[in-house]
């Protein structure tokens, strides 16, 4: 390739003949024309009077004040008063724009995040000065541009490393809220992004160091600095981005979109140039080619007219260029050599147009030299965009220094079309020769070097952010272990400033002198060069101590220790919560008293000195509360929690010598009696224990009456285990609750047996449930006064495959006590049901008669009873009015409260409800009047020893007469005599059962019995002695 020398203009003038002067005078008149008749073309007839069309006036007559939504802060573009005025440039803009469309404006203030969405749901009609990024295009619809923004960057004076985006990396980088600069800014990525609202919040976080540097629109953030007179900012590098602001609306709304479009063509450039003058003072507006074809089309036909001169004048430089370069053929060998194989890239220009470039150029432009001759500088250069540090404005800026004669050098990013980007380093210098002035611009490939760089910067800033950041407190120390620097959280951990710890020894300022030989025992390890982890104790600034986890590393340069990085976390919360943790395992909440577990451990201890000393003995009281269940049902659990507090506080009242009350679970506690504790001592203590429980509890102005059972266990018993002792405990209270409330009972062998057969009974009774070994026998019911019989009380029966048919006072109390009652009464339900069903529907002479069945005190407080026995009742098709529900005594007033709720929903079914064993127990008129009982039952009790005169007799009286009174009926139980049932009519009972009429029977027995009576008018009596 042969470098092209510039040669002198005045050889080329001698070449030029009379055809190319008129040539070019041709080509200038013509280009004088074409801008003059553009100029006339494009010239608006600028007129206040805006024609509309039907649709428009009709628009604006049913929208007589359109709502403008603008930001309140965005001074002085827009924004609100101290007094809610809308003011700004936007304001004043729309007002006049109002005049000429004959629209009125009101405006609605409110943050700039806020105005899209009120736009989209219709509170507002259109929003000032929007820029119609992609994404809002698919939201909303823009008018014509009514202004322009530029944006810079904004630093504190004393920052000289900063020119663009990419130099911000690793620092906080503030920009407005909610706008397209912040999404252009965001995308950029490399720093951290922080959102405020308003010029005068950008400057108030600059200036308190909430920002390293914030983006922002250049005439708001100018005339916030200017208002505020604030010196120590200033505004770096090129402009980051030129927006378009806009009017938006939404896009269904194309006939408002056409009406401001009209209102803005109609505005005159001095108009709005007048505008932006009140607000900002200096003009900022750019003009764009239209409005200056628009508005100077006089002055551009003068213009027109010099460029073409000048088109000229350049086509004689070039053509002496060329020339001269031709007869400069003495110095083109040398020249070569250097300019063709450089590996910097070398261009020659004049008046920014290419001259020549080396081989170097031509690769790295991927252009001819052919090609790059005559192009304008900007021209060549792939991918120049319109803003920003690589603008074709700030490339023309550093060319005309250069050819004023003063040097530059600089950096640029070329972005080539589908490869990566080239980083240059460029240096332009001007020479002059007889043909002229040019420049040259030597560019050299930094792109592995700048990488480098900014894979550096980024390196360090993650670093940094990573120190800066860290929840947890970071010190880097120097091989002394002064610090050399400190993090926030350190700061904030042991309350010293980054500046009273440097340059200080660390283990003066955090470790307490009682740690001073752990500390430098630590900071030995460290300088091996391992990593060492372990916890302890340091001491802050006001002189707390914290429990602090520190990982400690090593610094290496080169091999060589020097340093250290220390990071502390506070433990301090881990610790207490592992004390509480501790607590919580082996103590009560609620109490306070040592748990279950912390007994066994006490009571192991026990057995160990018990088998150590033979003279040492103790003893195991294990109690519970009599009827708590009751009082958490009627009054809550909190109320039984109050009782459980209560009875904990008795007991340490009462054995305040004793270490070990614990509360073992629910309302279950022990006492563990050591020393040489004989059963005499032990005995005494849970009778004190018991009465001191019973004496009468004032909870949450409830007054409560409570006793307690107790189960005593000597120790040491032989191979005892501390679980065993507990448990012989629990077998020895279950003793005591059977024989009542306040009960008291000592282990001893024989019960662990009894214990062991209710075990074994249960296992049976589950798989009894399981194969449905259960079946039911029927006692006939009399009526005293026809003699026949008027239903059949349901009996169970278990068939037990090795031990034939069991009784249910064999089974039933452990069948209630492990819940196995539940499945075992539902059972019952099902099959007495089925039967009933069966019965009325087969023997029509017998259609009437009913089916008692007993419910179980577990069954009975079931929440869903009404549910399933109605479901039984429908799947048995058996009517629930032939259907009698038996309760004892003791199931109704163990909680007459909850008892009575659960009657009054069994009796919305439709049953009838008897109450068993009447006169047994708890035998009261009130609850007989206050419960919607239908039957009672006499219990046998009385029945068998009445007779004439005798005191039974008047009790049995009595009882018939009440029930009579409340509309019951009464069931004599157990009648085996013919003068018991002869007596029983005289007394005027109803109904009877027992021995004398028939014994439990069997279904296939009772059908019989059933038949028999349907077939002869015999009474049953005669038919069963018969």
């Amino acid at each position: 390739m042969t470098a092209s020398v510039p040669s002198s203009p005045n050889d080329s003038r001698r070449h030029t003949g009379p055809g190319s002067w008129l040539l070019t005078v041709l080509s200038a008149a013509g280009a004088l024309l074409a801008l003059a008749a553009l100029a006339v073309i494009l010239r608006p007839q600028h007129s206040t009077n805006v024609v509309l069309n039907n649709a428009e006036r009709h628009f604006l007559h049913e929208h007589p004040y359109l709502r403008v939504g603008i930001d309140r802060e965005f001074v002085p573009l827009q924004f609100t008063d101290a007094n809610g005025k809308a003011r700004g440039f936007s304001v004043d803009y729309l007002n006049l724009l109002g005049v000429n469309i004959g629209a009125n404006f009101e405006f609605v203030g409110d943050t700039w995040e806020n105005l899209p969405g009120r736009l989209e749901r219709g509170e507002i009609d259109l929003i000032a000065d929007m820029t119609p990024t992609p994404e809002r295009q698919k939201r909303f619809a823009f008018t014509e541009p009514v202004s322009s923004h530029t944006t810079h960057i904004y630093v504190p004076t004393h920052i000289v490393e900063v020119e663009n985006l990419d130099d911000l990396a690793g620092r906080k980088v503030g920009v407005p809220a909610g706008t397209a600069l912040a999404d252009v800014v965001s995308r950029h990525g490399g720093f951290a992004v922080i959102p405020y609202r308003g010029a005068a919040q950008g400057l108030s976080g600059l200036t308190n160091g909430d920002f390293d540097a914030v983006v922002d629109y250049t005439f708001a953030f100018r005339h916030t600095l200017f208002k505020t007179e604030t010196q120590g900012f200033k505004e770096v590098g090129q402009p980051v981005t030129r927006e378009d602001g806009c009017l938006a609306v939404t896009r269904n709304n194309s006939v408002l979109l056409s009406i401001l479009d009209k209102g803005i063509l109609s505005i005159r450039e001095e108009q709005k140039l007048s505008i932006e003058r009140k607000w900002v003072g200096a003009i900022t507006h750019t003009d764009s080619i239209r409005h200056l074809l628009q508005t100077h089309a006089a002055w551009l036909a003068l213009a027109a007219a010099a460029v073409a001169g000048i088109a000229l004048w350049n086509l004689f430089l070039q053509i002496g260029i060329r020339r001269r370069i031709a007869d400069a053929k003495s110095n083109e060998a040398r020249f070569t050599a250097i300019y063709a194989n450089s590996h910097d890239a070398i261009l020659i220009l004049r008046n920014m147009l290419v001259v020549d470039a080396n081989p170097t150029t031509q690769r790295l432009l991927d252009m001819s030299r052919k090609e790059l001759e005559g192009q304008r500088m900007t021209s060549v250069i792939p991918g120049i965009p319109e803003a920003g540090p690589y603008s074709r404005q700030v490339a023309q800026d550093h060319y005309r220094r250069a050819a004023a004669g003063h040097p530059q050098s600089f950096e640029w990013r070329l972005n080539r079309p589908d490869e990566k980007p080239l980083d240059l380093e460029i240096d332009l210098h001007s020479f002059h020769t007889d043909e002229g002035s040019f420049v040259v611009a030597q560019m050299r490939d930094i792109t592995s070097r700048k990488r480098a760089e900014r894979e550096l910067r980024k390196q360090r800033a993650l670093l940094r952010q990573l120190f800066e950041n860290s929840p947890l407190a970071v010190v880097m120390v120097d091989t002394d272990v002064n610090v050399l620097d400190a993090n926030g959280a350190f700061e904030e951990l042991f309350q010293f400033s980054r500046s009273d710890v440097q340059g200080q020894h660390l283990d003066s300022l955090i470790v307490s002198p009682e740690l001073m030989g752990e500390a430098s025992s630590f900071n030995a390890s460290i300088r091996t060069g391992g990593t060492v982890q372990h916890e302890t104790m340091r001491r802050r600034r006001d002189g707390a101590d914290v429990h602090v986890a520190i990982a400690a590393s090593p610094i290496m340069f080169e091999g060589n220790y020097i340093g250290s990085y220390c990071i502390y976390a506070d433990i301090t919360d881990r610790k207490i919560a592992e004390r509480q943790l501790t607590h919580m395992a082996f103590y009560d909440r609620l109490t306070g008293l040592p748990n279950r577990s912390m007994l066994l451990d006490r009571l192991t201890q026990a057995i160990s000195h018990a088998t150590a000393d033979p003279h040492y003995a103790f003893a195991l009281l294990y109690l519970d509360l009599d009827r708590f269940k009751v009082i958490n049902d009627s009054l809550g659990h909190s109320t039984g929690d109050l009782v459980i507090e209560a009875t904990a506080g008795r007991l340490r009242d009462t054995l305040p010598n004793v270490d070990t009350i614990s509360r073992v679970a629910g309302d279950e506690f022990a006492v563990l009696l050591t020393g040489s504790i004989t059963a005499d001592v032990a005995a005494q203590a849970a009778r004190g224990i018991q009465l001191a429980l019973r004496r009468p509890l004032t909870v949450g102005g409830h007054v409560i009456q409570t006793s307690a059972g107790v189960g005593v266990v000597m120790g040491p018993q032989p191979h005892a285990s501390a679980e065993f002792m507990l448990r012989d405990a629990e077998i020895a209270l279950y003793r005591a609750k059977e024989r009542g409330l306040g009960g008291l009972e000592t282990f001893t062998p024989q019960m662990h047996t009894q214990a062991m057969h209710v075990l074994e009974m249960e296992a049976d009774l589950r798989r009894a449930v399981e194969q449905r070994e259960f079946v039911m026998h029927y006692q006939p019911i009399i009526d005293l006064d026809t003699k026949h019989l008027a239903g059949f009380e349901a009996l169970i029966r278990w068939e037990h495959p090795t031990r034939g048919l069991i009784s249910p006072g064999d089974f039933i109390q452990t069948a209630e006590e492990t819940g196995l009652i539940i499945p075992i009464g539902q059972q019952v339900l099902e099959m007495s049901l089925r039967r009933l069903a069966d019965w009325r529907k087969r023997f029509p002479a017998h259609d009437d008669m009913f089916m008692s069945i007993n419910l179980s005190a577990r069954q009975f407080t079931l929440h869903d009873l009404d549910e399933r026995i109605r479901a039984t009742a429908e799947a048995a098709n058996a009517p629930l009015g032939a259907v009698k529900l038996e309760i004892t005594e003791s199931v109704v007033m163990e909680n007459a409260l909850s008892a009575a709720r659960q009657l009054a929903r069994l009796k919305r079914l439709g049953v009838s409800l008897s109450v068993d064993d009447f006169g047994t127990g708890y035998s009261s008129l009130s609850y007989l009047y206050d419960f919607p009982v239908d039957t009672i039952k006499v219990d046998r009790s009385f029945v068998t020893r009445i007779g004439a005169g005798d005191e039974k007799s008047k009790i049995v009286h009595a009882i018939i007469q009440m029930a009579h009174a409340l509309n019951m009926n009464v069931i004599a139980e157990g009648v085996e005599l013919p003068a018991q049932a002869e007596l029983l009519g005289t007394l005027g009972c109803d109904l009877a059962q027992g021995y004398l009429y028939a014994r439990p029977l069997t279904s296939v027995q009772a059908e019989a019995l059933i038949v028999r009576m349907a077939s002869t008018s015999s009474t049953l009596r005669t038919s069963a002695t018969g």
